[in-house]
């Protein structure tokens, strides 16, 4: 049987990009290809330093208007930061959204349909479509970031009373919990829980969302692209299925081997929910060991690696 739509208030910095140049701008200073969206198009993309190091994870909204950027919660100042230091002639201005939209992220494996069919529209990957959900005007976006699923916005904060509304729409509430599984179970990584500043994109798996490798030079592209010409990376975020028996407690991060060496520690870790006390992980291991169907140890718990459902979507 099929998981219901479930779904969960969530938070974000919205950065928005004005100025005839913005598209330009923002095109030389992300990973993704921002000159083929046109106006309702949504992509997912890293800003980086000038070493190809992530300084940021986006997904970028293009108005009719301006682009809009959301950011992790607390992340959106120290990009505003970094992307004014190199703004020169250009007519492009950034700032941050001092009136956000209400946001809700809906999943599950029916959520596109369930979704549609309740806001009455069809919706494509990465595209916004503009809807009327139990008579709240809405934005609705299919993305990935935390998983595939729907990121719904609510205009001008105007929500003020979120039970009542869920109950009226027929979804059902999610908790922070199912939204943490759901995420690791494909693969999605957090902010400052699974990786930081020192990581490189290709070592989050993410290039066919993320990484355009035609579209030319931007802030960073030496590193992707000399990694993708000539070698690759020596980690890679993985996922893994850990066996945690009753009243274990697993303190993350937590280290990995494989036999006797350390190959990486686990930054995340879901509810154990089987029979079989197994649950999703996500953890950071060298290369050689990211192969599915590796045995490793954490903690002194056994662990395989996996394919994310993510790799089988």
């Amino acid at each position: 049987m099929n998981s219901p739509t479930r779904g969960i208030q969530i938070g974000g910095d919205w950065l928005r990009i004005s100025g005839k140049d913005r598209a330009t701008w923002l095109h030389n200073f992300c990973t993704a290809d921002i000159k083929r969206l046109t106006a309702g198009d949504a992509c997912e993309a890293f800003v980086l330093t000038v070493k190809g190091k992530i300084i940021g994870w986006i997904e970028v909204f293009c108005r009719p208007q301006a682009l809009e950027l959301l950011c992790a919660s607390g992340t959106g100042a120290a990009l505003l930061e970094h992307f004014n230091r190199y703004v020169i002639r250009e007519d492009v201005e950034f700032r941050l959204n001092d009136n956000p939209p209400d946001l809700f992220f809906l999943w599950g494996p029916q959520a596109r349909q369930a979704v549609g069919e309740l806001a009455k529209v069809v919706m494509a990957p990465h595209r916004s479509a503009a809807a009327t959900l139990s008579g709240q005007e809405v934005l609705l976006t299919p993305i990935e970031m935390i998983g595939p699923g729907i990121l719904m916005e609510i205009p001008g904060q105007s929500l003020s009373d979120v039970e009542s509304w869920y109950s009226s729409t027929s979804l059902e509430v999610g908790d922070g919990d199912d939204l943490n599984d759901h995420r690791i179970r494909h693969g999605c990584p957090k902010w400052r829980t699974d990786f930081d500043e020192d990581y490189l994109p290709q070592e989050l798996r993410r290039d066919d969302l993320t990484i355009s490798f035609t579209k030319g030079c931007y802030l960073g592209q030496e590193t992707v692209a000399r990694i993708d010409a000539l070698g690759h990376v020596n980690r890679l975020l993985t996922t893994v299925n850990v066996r945690v028996p009753p009243g274990i407690e697993l303190m993350l991060p937590a280290e990995v081997r494989s036999g006797e060496q350390v190959v990486g520690r686990l930054t995340s870790l879901g509810r154990v929910t089987s029979a079989d006390d197994l649950t999703w992980g996500l953890a950071t291991i060298k290369r050689a060991a990211a192969k599915p169907g590796t045995e490793l140890s954490i903690a002194g718990l056994a662990a395989t690696v996996v394919e994310s459902l993510q790799a089988n979507a």
